[in-house]
């Protein structure tokens, strides 16, 4: 948790920039790749504007929307809303005094600098609504409008394709694959958790160790309430019982983002017995030319099978299918997860990488105790302790009486096998079955809850069964 986390209204991403090829000239285009910063929210239309006379201070941001047309004033309050670096001021109809302001970098525009030049033609542009038309080159203010910091210029383009979202967008827009802390598909909570702090800031050792938090505020629902990791710390979550493998997502984690930008991001590994651990493949498409500071924001649909993607009281949801099958590692009995801090610096001395090969750029430094993934709660939506039969498999399969005491009878002429576990998956016995030998004892077996795997016809269905 970075205590300078601060509220954006409007998706904004950084990306890289770069003018050393740029020149003052009429026909001159920018891709998106040269774009400094980015704000607003849209599909495939975008505003880019660029200071070309000054490279060395130049500044270039884009502006996203989903019409064919904008509206100047709304555009800029949107940034102004999105970015606290940027301000202008209105008078007599006109754009007025537009500044932006970061560290040493402070530009501004001071007077009636809003004109334009749309195929060569000057115009005064004022509020209204323009018209865009792809490859139309737009001037802001012309040769006469000079300041010490040169002239202001800028290009509509469409058809943004590398702007484009790759994965899930932030909770609550479309797409989004954000789970609320309240949700019924929650069956349980972690129980335990262990943790292994990592340094406030991982190149400055003498800041010491994050300690924000108590070890146990991760277990239970999630409530906003959080443990700070540190740099490269990690926590172990214990379940009593198991995660099971069902269809779709089977656990989501929580972070205590205070927006939909600043994300501090965590490895997500688990295991079934608590000593192999089998990582989610991440994917990180955040550039890496740049530190993210620590206050920077990330564009959650540029990362994927993260922890911290979403919001506070917001989970992300992860697939155990997403794992490659391993024989040390039991998709139907997961005792342990694991959240591991990105760090999030890209020096190659600290970097940590994607299954891609990606270095991970995310806020850093966080030199505070609060430092690193803030972990709230890992909520389960699969465990072995509420899987049944389908509908479908009840009208093919009858199992009783369940409780049971000594004996069950499994009536289908499809039944080929059974397996026995526990809440642990622990395998207690295995058994072929047919139609002429239906009744399965489970003398051998102590009081509890126990489940039936049966394989039907290849299709491997799962009931729950109580023995007293």
């Amino acid at each position: 948790m970075c205590l300078k986390k601060f509220t954006l209204i409007f998706l904004l991403g950084i990306v890289c920039f770069s003018f050393n090829s740029l020149k003052a000239q009429e026909d001159a285009t920018i891709s998106p790749n040269d774009i400094l910063y980015w704000t607003g929210e849209g599909s495939n239309e975008a505003v880019f504007i660029v200071n070309w006379n000054n490279p060395d201070t130049a500044l270039a941001w884009g502006y996203r929307f989903d019409t064919e047309t904008v509206i100047i004033k709304d555009m800029m309050d949107a940034i102004v809303a999105a970015d606290y670096r940027f301000s202008y001021v209105v008078s007599g109809g006109f754009l007025n005094d537009i500044t932006y302001n970061e560290g040493d970098l402070n530009l501004s525009l001071s007077g009636n600098y809003w004109m334009y030049i749309v195929n060569g033609t000057m115009a005064q542009f004022g509020f209204e609504a323009q018209t865009i038309t792809g490859g139309d080159y737009v001037k802001w203010g012309d040769e006469s409008c000079s300041t010490d910091l040169g002239n202001w210029n800028y290009v509509w383009t469409k058809e943004v394709a590398s702007a484009q979202p790759r994965f899930a967008p932030p909770a609550g827009q479309q797409g989004s694959t954000a789970i609320y802390c309240d949700s019924t598909i929650f069956v349980a909570w972690a129980n335990g958790c262990i943790i292994e702090r990592g340094y406030q800031q991982i190149d400055n050792p003498d800041l010491g160790y994050a300690y924000y938090g108590d070890d146990d505020v991760a277990s239970g629902k999630a409530d906003n309430n959080v443990v700070s990791l540190g740099d490269g710390g990690n926590a172990v979550l214990i379940f009593e019982t198991p995660i099971f493998n069902g269809p779709g997502y089977d656990f989501a984690v929580f972070e205590n983002s205070f927006d939909d930008n600043f994300l501090e991001l965590a490895f997500v590994e688990v295991s079934s017995d608590g000593e192999n651990y089998f990582r989610f493949p991440s994917v990180s498409l955040t550039q890496t030319d740049e530190q993210i500071n620590g206050s920077g924001t990330i564009d959650a649909t540029q990362i994927d099978n993260f922890a911290g993607k979403y919001r506070a009281l917001y989970g992300t949801p992860f697939d155990l299918d997403d794992i490659q099958d391993d024989p040390f590692l039991d998709k139907k009995a997961v005792t342990h997860v694991r959240i591991v801090d990105v760090v999030g610096n890209i020096d190659s001395q600290y970097a940590t990488y994607d299954s891609q090969g990606n270095k991970v750029n995310d806020p850093w430094p966080t030199p505070f105790y609060s430092s690193g993934f803030d972990l709230d709660a890992v909520g389960v939506i699969h465990d072995i302790l509420h899987q049944t039969l389908t509908e479908i498999s009840k009208n093919i399969i009858k199992i009783y009486p369940n409780p049971v005491r000594d004996y069950v009878t499994i009536e289908s002429n499809n039944v080929l096998s059974c397996r026995i576990y526990d809440i642990f998956g622990a395998d207690m016995f295995f058994v072929k079955l047919g139609a002429d030998n239906p009744v399965l004892s489970l003398e051998m077996l102590k009081n509890g809850i126990y489940f039936i795997e049966m394989d039907v016809d290849g299709v491997i269905l799962i009931n729950k069964i109580i023995k007293n």
